[in-house]
């Protein structure tokens, strides 16, 4: 699914989505179905010099939890924006 900053798994895709097309994507998907259980597999941290996948990862099991809280609260229908997202009208 990730290619470039997923190089610890086993099968990396080509040409896959980015860590920036993955992250709101999962917390959407989350967001508006019932979610009952998300897998994450094909994690091999050994086999990464640094710490991207790891860091990835649990950043895609975080996002799935964010959208599981906001179809909870209801607010799935809003555009979920974090505040560091939002524009403070500094110049």
């Amino acid at each position: 699914m990730i290619r470039a900053n997923m190089p610890a798994t086993g099968t990396p895709e080509p040409n896959g989505l980015k860590p920036r097309e993955t992250f709101p994507l999962i917390r959407r998907l989350c967001a508006e179905s019932n979610v009952v259980g998300f897998e994450l597999v094909e994690l091999l941290p050994y086999r990464a010099a640094g710490y991207e996948t790891v860091l990835n990862s649990e950043r895609i099991v975080r996002e799935c939890l964010v959208g599981i809280t906001m179809c909870k609260k209801g607010i799935a229908d809003e555009a979920y924006l974090a505040p560091l997202t939002v524009d403070d009208d500094r110049k």
